[in-house]
């Protein structure tokens, strides 16, 4: 009895913990939809619906995020998460709830994101945490771009992969979400006093290779560019990157 009592209650608790975080982190933390920037002036993170061929690599809707500053200044910032480019990676995407019953597996057993967490950006921390005094870069204005695509935010193609399920279709359009983005960008900041531009994991090498065309853009402006956690050891990338994602990366 004491046992079933014990079951119970844990399993009480834990009902309670998931739908305390359901309503913080999906209800309450949910950022409004705006259009432009100038709608953003209770320096909050938004979402922003991209036009043109955007897409998560599943086919769902592409979105970025941003909040404005309290200083001139700029940060756009590319997200990571893995990647795919076979049958098996591409076949075994992560989810919230693998994460949350896996938590960080000795063997990988998911190598992308193929849509856009429902935490984002809520769990964002870090550089982008407008409470901490001592983050030099709290007033700083915020594009985050998710990434959701597989292809370090620079194929463009659409492959077809094998699954123990069937066929599946992976949209690698990094390349199209960031030119979107950076459209966005483009006409909303206008004239920043400085940007960085930076990245984790699989947007570490975005960060670097997307620097050149922000350069293109802010042409008066100083443009710092920081790579965190980027490390690939294979003499296979350059095939990945150029024949798998079509990412044609000596045209840039």
């Amino acid at each position: 009895m004491l046992k079933f009592l014990k079951w119970l209650f844990l399993g009480v608790l834990a009902i309670l913990l998931v739908g305390f975080l359901y309503v913080y982190f999906f209800v309450l933390a949910k950022p409004g939809s705006i259009s432009s920037l100038d709608q953003a002036t209770d320096h909050k993170w938004h979402s922003i619906p991209l036009e043109g061929e955007t897409t998560c690599s599943d086919g769902s809707e592409y979105r970025i995020f941003a909040r404005q500053g309290k200083s001139q200044n700029l940060i756009i910032h590319f997200s990571g998460g893995g990647a795919c480019w076979d049958d098996t990676t591409c076949s075994s995407p992560g989810t919230l709830m693998k994460a949350m019953l896996e938590g960080v597996p000795r063997d990988l057993k998911s190598f992308y994101a193929p849509n856009i967490p429902i935490v984002f950006p809520a769990l964002l921390s870090g550089i982008f945490n407008a409470q901490d005094k001592a983050n030099p870069f709290k007033d700083w204005t915020v594009v985050f771009i998710p990434y959701t695509t597989g292809d370090l935010h620079i194929g463009n193609t659409i492959n077809t992969y094998q699954s123990k399920q069937g066929k599946i279709q992976v949209y690698h359009h990094g390349r199209k979400n960031v030119l979107a983005a950076l459209n966005w960008i483009s006409k909303n900041i206008k004239t920043p006093r400085k940007v960085l531009v930076s990245g984790e994991s699989a947007g570490a090498y975005a960060s670097a290779f997307w620097t050149p065309s922000v350069a293109a853009i802010y042409t008066k402006q100083p443009i710092y560019q920081l790579s965190d956690g980027s490390l690939l050891v294979s003499k296979r990338w350059a095939e990945v990157i150029d024949t798998v994602w079509k990412a044609e990366s000596q045209s840039f």
